[in-house]
């Protein structure tokens, strides 16, 4: 479960109202169970209800009564059903009963403010975004402002001076209390500002590396090239331009830019620019992309002239030449891309009767941008309590203004160093102090006391949202693991100082966002550690050598047509049980290394086995999201070559052969075009369409397996989904006991074949019975999100990876002797673990004197 805002009750601080659900979505987000209430400044929580809000975005307070309390609730993510509370809700009563006060009943609010002098003044924003486990459109149209003075019994939408005509993400809003008649909004509004005039930018690259984008348009390859014929009626308009013959893409690319950069290309091509876009625009009327390409070069020619010999002369020249070119080669070549900015600060200073667009974008100059991401990522704005010419927007960056919104700047390079953390999910500034700011980030917290030109990252809250986990076989042993923006890490679990382990004891593994991090058992020089999307590394630990790991799809083999690799956020990457110089790595695809992931050893060991439907991969492709992946790989830890994999569009795979064969187990169970399950199943039957988030093969069984699939991003559901197989696949079990926590983890006990333990979004549940029965693991641990386990065998530990408190290790030696003879007796006295008495010599840490 995670938290979305709290609220302190001005007129009582003991009065605190929780409501839960991160409302900045990203692919990692978990939703809540509604609003909680504590009395005694948070040392005792209450449940007070909307308990189906699932994300609630902004709690208020009435100033003086604290029974009073409004809610910005967003329901649910994953679709845009109704059956949850979505809206403006208020209570009179503490939370005892609430009404829902929103004339929109397919969206929600993503933001609110409330007159502080008169409560029935309110303006709230509408908020629906288009969420699937393949796509993110958070941009939809009818996400407007609106305003009540009847403290939310009718509203009205406000519309002068803002855009009503254009799709918009979330919106924010802050009012400056002050005078509570000014009103700033940051709209995720985009601006095109065409094509840009600089030397080089117009021309063509190769395709490759992580992102999308290259020489040729989306599924076009070199092999088209090569039979390619331009339009004759194209080819009338530039009678003297011979087509390119190119032996490669590498050659291609090459020519095509001697073309771009030659200052006389359109004379030498016998190219009159205005017939030949008439021409264009005839012959591919159909083709949007030629279309707008026409509309930016004609733009772009009705600007001011740039100085002859200036810089932006040659760039202008530039992009016209390779207009030319993409029109020749039409549906070939990728087009330029204008330059675009997004999120627009509005100002009103009559409480949103009309407002006035500030935000000032230009080509060079103006203001930085706003948006740098999604604005469903992130989105808020706050306005100095002292001066509401300064506001603040917080995004990939914090950016500051200091003339109204007019031009933004990012604050936290503190002297040519990045000193606050990147990812800014809200900020707090002090109404008596407009100088302390505080900034909630992916790092924890920033402080700042000079109105943001310095700041201090604070490092002493346990804050890390942990991926993925694993221990070592080291003496103490090592955790491992990999966070959310903070990059992967590997630290002693214990040391020889008395007052433990410290921040320089752990290592940094070079990534960004990082998940799964293993260590070689036999040779624990090497380490494997993975960043987003399959960018997976090899280190030696000893040199400091690294090498990549991820196998891609080369120009040659997309020129034969091989699809691109689609490795998820969070991408496996398994060492083989019997053999740690065997490297597993999976994209779509099964790859295989048998001598520690050294370059070009990968070897596809089997077909795509995900359902690679075309329409989610084609709105995927308009997103950062990865889809039709595999998520969860594992080899039998009893008998060699037995391979299961699971997809996060709903298959379970198995090989029983190393990969010579691939058995598509869901398949068995339902026909897979149109879902529906097959008659004469025996057993139970597993998820058609969830997203499959572990496949654990039993270490005492080879024909059983565990498999624990989620709804929450398919269905937005709780529910826990995990089923057991004593037959390879043919026939199941369904062993969730009713449970309802969303599975991340599955974790068998490596000594004791009754024990289960299953990590979700609350917390961790243990089963010592084969998962007939569950009950909580902890009841003093925190109820936050548990995203992976690791079990280190010889010291009887759990590491715990959580996804906000970062990690924490648990002693679970006496489970082992968790049996039905020793649970049946009347006391039993439990073994005693043998264990190293450390000598504390180490003196780190402490002051002398």
């Amino acid at each position: 479960m995670s938290m979305g805002f709290l609220a302190i009750a001005p007129s009582n601080p003991n009065i605190l109202y929780l409501g839960t659900g991160e409302p900045m979505h990203a692919r990692a987000s978990s939703h809540g169970n509604g609003m909680w209430k504590s009395t005694d400044a948070g040392k005792t929580w209450t449940k007070i209800g909307l308990e189906k809000s699932f994300f609630i975005s902004k709690v208020a307070v009435d100033s003086k009564n604290p029974e009073v309390v409004y809610v910005a609730a967003e329901g649910k993510l994953y679709d845009n059903a109704m059956d949850c509370e979505r809206g403006f809700y208020k209570t009179i009563d503490g939370g005892k009963t609430w009404e829902r006060l929103w004339p929109l009943n397919d969206r929600g609010v993503g933001d609110f403010v409330i007159d502080p002098g008169n409560a029935n003044v309110i303006i709230a924003a509408a908020y629906k975004t288009y969420r699937r486990s393949w796509t993110y459109i958070d941009r939809q149209p009818g996400n407007h402002l609106y305003k009540s003075t009847d403290g939310g019994k009718t509203w009205k939408k406000l519309t002068q001076g803002l855009p009503l005509d254009i799709d918009l993400g979330r919106t924010g809003l802050d009012i400056y209390e002050k005078n509570p008649k000014v009103l700033v909004a940051r709209l995720d509004e985009e601006i095109s500002l065409g094509l840009a005039e600089r030397d080089g930018v117009a021309n063509f690259r190769a395709g490759g590396g992580f992102g999308r984008g290259g020489l040729f348009a989306e599924d076009v390859t070199f092999d088209k090239f090569k039979t390619f014929k331009i339009n004759s009626e194209i080819a009338k308009q530039a009678p003297k331009f011979t087509p390119v013959t190119a032996a490669d893409e590498a050659e291609l690319v090459k020519k095509l830019n001697e073309f771009v950069a030659d200052k006389d290309f359109l004379t030498k091509s016998g190219v009159d620019l205005a017939k030949f876009n008439a021409a264009a625009r005839k012959v591919h009327a159909k083709n949007k992309d030629i279309v707008a390409s026409i509309g930016e070069v004609e733009a772009l020619l009705k600007r001011e002239a740039p100085k002859a010999d200036s810089t932006e002369a040659k760039g202008r020249a530039q992009v016209v030449n390779r207009h030319v070119l993409e029109v020749l080669y039409a549906g070939l070549l990728r087009n330029q891309a204008p330059v675009k900015r997004a999120g627009v600060v509005y100002r009103s200073d009559d409480q949103g009767e009309t407002w006035k667009k500030m935000t000032e974008y230009k080509q060079s100059g103006g203001s930085g941008q706003i948006n740098q991401t999604e604005a469903g990522y992130y989105g808020r704005i706050y306005i100095d309590p002292q001066n509401d010419q300064t506001v603040y927007c917080v995004d990939t960056n914090a950016t500051i203004s200091t003339d109204g919104g007019k031009t933004f700047k990012a604050t936290g390079w503190d002297a040519g160093a990045f000193k606050l953390h990147v990812d800014h999910r809200g900020m707090w500034i002090d109404p008596q102090n407009s100088n302390h700011i505080m900034s909630a980030n992916d790092g924890g917290a920033g402080e700042s006391w000079d109105g943001g030109k310095h700041w201090t990252q604070k490092a002493t809250i346990s804050a890390q949202q942990f991926y993925d986990i694993s221990a070592d076989n080291e003496q103490p042993y090592n955790v491992m693991g990999g966070t959310q923006d903070n990059g992967a890490w590997f630290g002693p679990s214990q040391n020889r100082n008395q007052w433990g382990v410290f921040a320089a004891d752990w290592n940094y593994l070079p990534t960004g966002d990082a998940y799964y991090v293993v260590r070689d058992w036999w040779n624990p020089e090497y380490i494997y550690y993975e960043s987003q999307f399959g960018a997976s590394s090899r280190m030696n630990l000893k040199t400091g050598e690294t090498s990549p790991l991820a196998k891609r799809t080369t120009p040659e083999e997309s020129a034969k047509g091989v699809p691109a690799q689609r490795y998820q956020w969070n991408a496996p990457i398994v060492l083989s049980p019997y053999n740690p110089g065997i490297v597993y790595i999976c994209s779509q695809f099964v790859h295989r290394s048998l001598s520690r992931g050294e370059r070009d050893t990968f070897v596809t060991i089997s077909p795509d086995l995900t359902r690679s439907d075309k329409m989610r991969l084609e709105e995927a492709k308009k997103t950062n999201l990865q889809y039709a992946t595999i998520y969860s790989f594992a080899e039998s830890a009893k008998k060699p070559g037995i391979f299961w994999a699971g997809t996060d569009d709903g298959n379970v795979q198995m090989s029983p052969d190393g990969g010579v064969t691939w058995t598509n187990i869901t398949a068995n169970f339902y026909d897979m075009k149109t879902g529906k399950a097959k008659p004469g199943i025996k057993g139970a039957l597993i998820p058609f369409d969830r997203w499959v988030k572990r496949v654990v093969p039993s270490r005492f069984d080879e024909n059983t397996c565990y498999v624990g699939f989620s709804g929450y991003r398919t269905h937005n559901e709780d529910k826990t989904w995990l089923f057991v197989t004593h037959d390879l696949g043919k026939t199941w079990e369904d062993i969730s006991g009713g449970l309802m926590n969303p599975i991340f983890d599955v974790e068998e006990d490596p000594d004791n074949a009754n024990v289960l333990y299953l990590a979700g979004d609350y917390g961790i549940h243990v089963s010592i019975d084969k998962g007939k029965t569950w009950t909580a693991f902890s009841t003093t641990a925190p109820n936050v999100i548990v995203r992976d386990m690791a079990i280190q065998k010889r010291d009887r530990d759990m590491v715990i990876g959580t996804y906000g408190r970062g990690i924490y290790i648990a002693d679970i030696a006496p489970i082992k002797e968790f049996t039905a003879e020793n649970l049946a007796k009347d006391a039993y006295l439990f073994d005693i673990e043998e264990v190293i008495r450390w000598n504390r010599l180490e003196r780190r840490g402490e002051q002398y004197g």
